[in-house]
């Protein structure tokens, strides 16, 4: 989870309290207090629970909404072939990119924003995973970050760097799929709509 996510949550906890709404400061501050232990649950483990996967990643996405004045809207969906309590996962494989999707592709986008995240099976094995937003689109994204980041060092390009060398590691660790793709969503004209992307993760077995 990016640092500035922390950082920024707490701002918001200190911002509420500054405007004398303490309800909500305790709304927020209890959200986020149980997001993180989650997330120092789930980080000792090698695989945890698709339901477990899911439940961190809506807490995130609802911390998220909050924080940003219930701006975007998010769906998770499946197929009726997927068991979220039986599927076991790498944990926090979805959420450097939903985060990537809220921050560059959502809020620089001025009309109504959308997130679907999407479970599907690839195979027996292999667990496909959607995340679909509706923001300005890679390029776009890629112009403005080239703006604000002059002089600066690129804190998103290291957070994705990260994220594709724990899955080359895993890939390598159990020699099995862990890839992500990432494409334009692009209307009949070829104008660009949002921004895709594709993860095959692999599925650990229920003793992992």
């Amino acid at each position: 989870m990016n640092p500035h996510f922390i950082f920024n949550a707490l701002n918001s906890v200190q911002h509420y309290i500054l405007q004398g709404n303490v309800v909500e400061a305790n709304k927020y501050l209890s959200k986020f207090s149980r997001l993180q232990r989650e997330i120092l649950h789930c980080s000792s483990q090698q695989f945890i629970t698709l339901e477990k996967e899911i439940e961190i990643l809506s807490s995130y996405l609802e911390l998220e909404q909050f924080r940003f004045g219930e701006s975007f809207t998010f769906q998770i969906n499946m197929t009726h072939e997927i068991e979220p309590v039986e599927i076991k996962i790498p944990p926090m494989m979805l959420q450097p990119f939903v985060e990537n999707a809220i921050w560059h592709g959502l809020m620089p986008r001025q009309n109504e924003r959308s997130l679907g995240i999407y479970f599907d099976l690839y195979t027996d094995d292999i667990l496909l995973a959607t995340i679909r937003d509706n923001g300005i689109g890679r390029e776009a994204s890629a112009r403005l970050k080239q703006k604000s980041n002059a002089g600066k060092t690129n804190h998103e390009s290291k957070g994705m760097s990260m994220v594709n060398q724990r899955l080359h590691l895993l890939q390598q660790q159990y020699d099995k799929p862990f890839d992500a793709s990432i494409s334009d969503i692009t209307d009949v004209n070829g104008l660009v709509q949002g921004t895709q992307v594709t993860l095959k993760i692999f599925i650990g077995n229920k003793n992992s």
